[in-house]
């Protein structure tokens, strides 16, 4: 299924409809070509008697469904049909509410027509955005967005009594990596084995959980390689937290060696969170023990790509909480502070160059926190605006847990993280 995959090995629907996210859809005829760009898939048709951009986008919602229509329409359709948002019909499907709006106008002598279409719900939405000219190509673009429906619920048949069944999990190949299906799993291998690609990774089918996230992920762990490997207790690594949409996760990485006893030596870690149905989705990684961390960019983003299907979202209320504080990070380059208020105002200071101030004067501004995104705009420049990926959880140390966080810094040719430790509070 390209950069956006399910672990569900089942038809979507009838007459090759495709899931992204929460909905299914029938792509557009031959003729057209796509491009997966993980958070967008976009369709694109460009002929002498008519052009089409199909866009599929998704995005947590934050404000009203219409403030979320108005905000895909003014992102995405506004560039090509200037002026407001047009105002959406509206109806409730289940828990969603999904809109529709269009409009037309002429352009260089020709029509040219937008339509958006969105499904908001679960804290996230997901926009249908088409822009056509050409009666037949506007026509495909429209058939794509008639078909459009909800996709089924995959904790339905659980939540109303029915047979227990494990969820989906969609995930997204992380840059870099080729998607491989091999008997029993998805393998996600490296397209070059090198410092940015360090580790393959894989998702395994939904397995029966003991009742604690911890154990199922040890059990999972020996799982990984073949029995002629045994882990090394004294190199034994745990981490447990909490996605930004709410749902718990656990994560453990041994290093292996061979049996009997020689050189070689390999790390592995699984994790594991809820699948539904009285099961746990399992994700795991393997690499060598000198090069290959297994919590590295890559790790970060697929992380960030896991979505468990049937999982009902929090709205980032968990993550917006636990996030305040001061958090401390240091390393070669020099330590640096990170403090986000309650308020919504932060301050970051740091001893090294590079962070649009001198080493050691703090830099003030307002944080916004969507999702996972976290937004940090300083007041001293408008221009110094930082956006990061974030993810939370507690490291398990000799003393007990503590807790982190890991910023993940994703911009095109130039991904990198930095991990924080809380400072002001033990971790829960």
């Amino acid at each position: 299924m390209g950069i956006v995959g399910s672990l569900v090995a089942v038809a979507l629907a009838a007459g090759g409809a495709e899931r992204f996210e929460s909905i299914l859809y029938v792509p557009p005829p031959a003729g057209w070509s796509v491009l997966d760009l993980g958070e967008e898939r976009r369709f694109v048709r460009q002929e002498e008697t008519g052009n089409g951009l199909i866009l599929l986008t998704r995005r947590p919602a934050t404000g009203s469904p219409v403030e979320a229509f108005a905000a895909l329409w003014q992102e995405h359709a506004a560039r090509l049909v200037p002026g407001p948002a047009p105002e959406p019909s509206s109806r409730r499907e289940a828990e969603f509410t999904v809109l529709s709006g269009a409009r037309k106008i002429v352009s260089a002598g020709a029509p040219v027509t937008a339509s958006v279409l969105a499904v908001v719900g679960h804290g996230r939405a997901v926009g249908v955005v088409g822009i056509s000219t050409g009666e037949e190509v506007q026509s495909e673009v429209a058939a794509l967005l008639e078909s459009v429906r909800l996709a089924p619920d995959p904790g339905a048949a659980v939540a109303a009594g029915g047979p227990e069944t494990a969820g989906e999990l969609e995930y997204e190949v992380p840059p870099g990596y080729l998607e491989r299906s091999e008997p029993g799993r998805i393998v996600l291998l490296p397209e070059v084995l090198d410092a940015p690609t360090p580790c393959v990774y894989g998702l395994a089918p939904p397995r029966r959980t003991s009742g604690s996230l911890e154990s199922d992920a040890q059990a999972a762990l020996l799982e990984v390689l073949e029995r002629s490997w045994r882990p090394v207790a004294a190199r034994r690594k745990e981490m447990r937290g909490t996605s930004s949409t709410g749902w718990p996760y656990a994560w453990v990485r041994s290093a292996f060696q061979r049996d009997p006893p020689g050189a070689d030596e390999t790390v592995a870690m699984a994790m594991v969170l809820p699948a539904g149905g009285g099961r746990v989705h399992v994700v795991w990684g393997r690499g060598s023990s000198a090069q290959c961390g297994l919590h590295d960019v890559s790790f970060e983003r697929l992380f960030h790509g896991l979505r468990p299907g049937g999982w009902t979202s929090d709205g980032g209320r968990a993550l917006a909480r636990d996030v305040v504080g001061t958090w401390l990070s240091g390393g070669p380059a020099g330590a640096r502070k990170l403090v986000l208020g309650a308020d919504g105002r932060y301050e970051r200071t740091s001893t090294s160059e590079g962070t649009g101030a001198p080493p050691g004067m703090p830099i003030h501004g307002r944080y916004v926190l969507r999702g996972s995104e976290l937004t940090l705009t300083a007041e001293e420049g408008a221009r110094d605006v930082r956006r990061y990926r974030v993810r939370l959880y507690d490291d398990r140390r000799p003393e007990g847990w503590r807790r982190f966080l890991t910023l993940l810094e994703d911009r095109p040719g130039r991904a990198r993280i930095r991990k924080y430790a809380r400072t002001d509070a033990p971790a829960g």
